[in-house]
């Protein structure tokens, strides 16, 4: 596996992680009905699915995605989606963190809007990422030889995951923690 590949391959892991976590994170709040110490690991969360997801993962697949559809036409329309899904995922991301940033400056939000709001955020990213590993990702290995790497690899900049990569981001030190902290409770709870 190319390792332009396998970063994808962990990136959908850990935004897979990072979205559970979130869930968890949104589910306390609605059962404490505070936003305390949760708002500023929501915001983290929406902060880092923007800065990195947004600006380096989605980017680095559309451009492999265009790579197979040029040379693979019958997989274009599929591409097509899919780069459309991540301008919509982009969307909906700052939507959903504009509402936050009104809760975090006191301003009235209505719970009902959050709620839809957060439930279409989490469904539609983990149905993308389940949608991208099922039926692209494949593609990958099947359509793309060393040489395409090669080509590829001239178009696509070097990022490093400011949340799980090996140099952590301090603004991303507590919302890292939380992750790992979770992981922890939620592979006991599975483990009973």
């Amino acid at each position: 596996m190319h390792p332009i590949e396998k970063q994808l391959h962990q990136d959908h892991y850990h935004i897979s992680r990072l979205l559970r976590c979130l869930q968890r994170n949104l589910d306390t709040y609605e059962t404490e009905n505070s936003w305390a110490e949760h708002l500023s690991l929501i915001l983290e969360s929406l902060d880092y699915i923007k800065v990195y997801p947004e600006h380096w993962h989605h980017p680095v697949e559309d451009k492999i995605f265009a790579y197979i559809a040029k040379n693979y036409p019958k997989h274009a329309e599929l591409v097509a989606a899919l780069h459309a899904e991540h301008k919509g995922l982009e969307g909906l991301t700052k939507e959903l963190n504009a509402m936050f940033e009104a809760i975090a400056n006191d301003t009235v939000v209505s719970r009902d809007e959050l709620s839809r709001l957060t439930r279409d955020f989490l469904q539609r990213q983990i149905t993308h990422i389940d949608r991208e590993n099922e039926m692209v990702y494949p593609l990958l290995s099947s359509c793309l030889d060393a040489d395409d790497w090669v080509v590829l690899e001239a178009q696509i900049e070097d990022a490093h995951d400011p949340l799980f990569g090996n140099s952590l981001k301090k603004e991303y030190r507590d919302l890292h923690n939380y992750v790992m902290r979770t992981d922890l409770e939620l592979q006991r709870a599975a483990a009973k």
